[in-house]
């Protein structure tokens, strides 16, 4: 069996708020992080129709700052199974990217995996 990966893929956009903020003005990495997290478990729920178990995180890039009052979008998508009876796999990846209308966009890249 196979399905495209697009057929997989779920996004989530959110405001920045100032409760997310760090002391250097910006908004904090473990906060992004964590709303790629539960986009990334709500990703695999969707997939695999039962609730996922974590299992790794692959890599985390954070190529630029993200300021307070920015326009985040997550997306996320499978981009890789392992069909094993015991212990299926399903790799899940999820793009964050600030929009700004006025300027180009900057991309943050977090991958996950979950079992």
């Amino acid at each position: 069996n196979a399905v495209l990966m697009k057929a997989t893929a779920l996004e989530n956009s959110f405001i920045c708020q100032p409760q997310s903020g760090n002391t250097a003005g910006r908004v904090f990495g473990g906060f992004l992080m964590h709303r790629a997290y539960d986009l990334a478990l709500a990703t695999g729920y969707t997939f695999a129709g039962s609730y996922p178990q974590f299992r790794e995180v692959d890599k985390i890039i954070f190529k630029s700052p993200v300021d307070i009052g920015d326009l985040i979008r997550l997306k996320s998508r499978i981009v890789n199974t392992i069909d094993d009876p015991i212990h299926p796999l399903a790799q899940v990846e999820v793009t964050c990217q600030i929009i700004r209308p006025e300027k180009a966009s900057s991309i943050v890249n977090a991958s996950k995996s979950v079992e």
